[in-house]
């Protein structure tokens, strides 16, 4: 019994030596991320021995950063902690109470704010989500977007061309503010596909001219009112 339990505390005490420490601590796959709010998010530190470093409890630290998806963590022999980061894609844009304009992702996860301070402009690619308060980068959207958001990921490249915003109204209900005039109904947030399928045969076939509603609520029955 004595000798087990002198093999035990050897073993022990060979993962305490500094040829177990973390060396070194690697951040893969960030851009939008600062490596250095990685390695601090991460809660790992040079010198600490390896068994002490625990996977979950870095891979939770570093995805409370707001641009961070999904995290893995390995631990190598030659003392290095590799941190492999897949970061959030922007989707969309929406405002705070206090007027900063944000960016958010297909979760409603709130990346980072516009400004020059943080050096993120307003990509044209994003689509305006108006209607809804945002909260801080690294909070997440209401349940009341989630429609809204719904409707930017169904959004094909020709269609999302033609809006300008996804506007949600007081009950929840759907509207497409279109360019270069025009508005599209959708109602609910139901069947969306039909309703984006139906605006879609509309504008390519349908005289615009003083083009002021198209009412997509039944969307097999689509109806343009002019101004």
């Amino acid at each position: 019994m004595a000798g087990v339990v002198a093999v035990v505390a050897g073993a022990w005490y060979v993962t305490r030596t500094p040829l177990f420490d973390v060396d070194s601590i690697e951040i893969v796959g960030v851009s939008r991320t600062p490596p250095d709010a990685v390695a601090a998010a991460s809660g790992v530190l040079v010198g600490v021995a390896l068994t002490d470093v625990d996977a979950d409890r870095v891979g939770k630290g570093v995805e409370a950063l707001p641009w961070v998806d999904q995290v893995t963590v390995q631990r190598g022999l030659d003392g290095t902690v590799v941190i492999t980061v897949t970061e959030r894609t922007a989707i969309a844009t929406a405002v705070t109470v206090e007027g900063l304009p944000v960016v958010v992702d297909a979760d409603g996860r709130v990346l980072a704010g516009v400004s020059p301070d943080t050096g993120l402009g307003v990509d044209p690619a994003l689509v305006p989500i108006e209607g809804v308060s945002a909260p801080g980068p690294g909070g997440t959207l209401g349940t009341d977007s989630g429609g809204a958001l719904d409707v930017v990921g169904r959004l094909g490249p020709a269609l999302r061309q033609r809006v300008a915003a996804v506007v949600v109204g007081p009950a929840g209900d759907l509207t497409l503010t279109l360019r270069p005039q025009g508005v599209a109904d959708l109602g609910p947030a139901t069947l969306l596909d039909a309703k984006l399928s139906s605006l879609v045969t509309v504008l390519s076939q349908v005289d615009q001219s003083g083009l002021a509603v198209v009412g997509l609520r039944v969307p097999d029955l689509p109806t343009v009112t002019r101004a």
